[in-house]
């Protein structure tokens, strides 16, 4: 989720961050959030499975799932420290950022007692950071991108519920908790 944010956010509506960059640039950028809040998780995701330390990637039982997602929990931290003290590209990207890094530990201490969705926290938890972002800087979202993020996030939450994968009482906390913790994030310290 943090790579396709910062795709619509570099490419279709600097505005909302107050960033303008070169192509090279933004493909650099969106390099270093792919790395460290894709591939690098994944990477750890696959030593887990090998070492039997959970036993599918789909994480089926809440108990898999908390040990995963405090490591991702941990490299998003690293993508936020990289993003505020390194680049420091704006304030809004250092708080989607922490943001970010903060909603996914907070999902990890939620699945400790619930299945929470993190496929609903993190889509809907990016529909709160457009919607936000557009709200403080107003009409640097396109309407088109909102509208088609949330046909995706409809389909993504569609199909957790037709595959039984969670339960609607898991996805409905996971969208609250990605949409109200990103948005007041946004409205609080932007």
């Amino acid at each position: 989720m943090a790579t396709y944010l910062g795709g619509i956010l570099l490419w279709l509506a600097p505005a909302a961050i107050g960033s303008f960059f070169n192509d090279r640039i933004k493909l650099w950028l969106i390099l270093v959030i792919f790395l460290t809040t894709f591939i690098i998780p994944l990477i750890g995701l696959v030593i887990l499975k090998l070492t039997s330390s959970i036993s599918s990637f789909q994480l089926p039982e809440k108990e898999e799932r908390v040990v995963p997602f405090f490591f991702i929990a941990i490299f998003y931290g690293i993508a936020a420290y990289l993003m505020v003290s390194r680049l420091n590209i704006s304030g809004a990207v250092n708080v989607i950022f922490i943001s970010m890094a903060s909603l996914v530990l907070v999902a990890c201490f939620i699945t400790i007692f619930l299945k929470i969705s993190i496929h609903s926290t993190g889509m809907f938890g990016v529909l709160g950071f457009l919607l936000a972002l557009n709200w403080e800087v107003p009409d640097s979202i396109p309407v088109w991108v909102v509208i088609i993020w949330v046909l995706f996030t409809g389909y993504t939450i569609s199909s957790r519920l037709y595959l039984n994968v969670h339960r609607p009482a898991e996805i409905y906390v996971g969208a609250v908790l990605g949409f109200v913790f990103s948005f007041i994030s946004i409205i609080i310290f932007v």
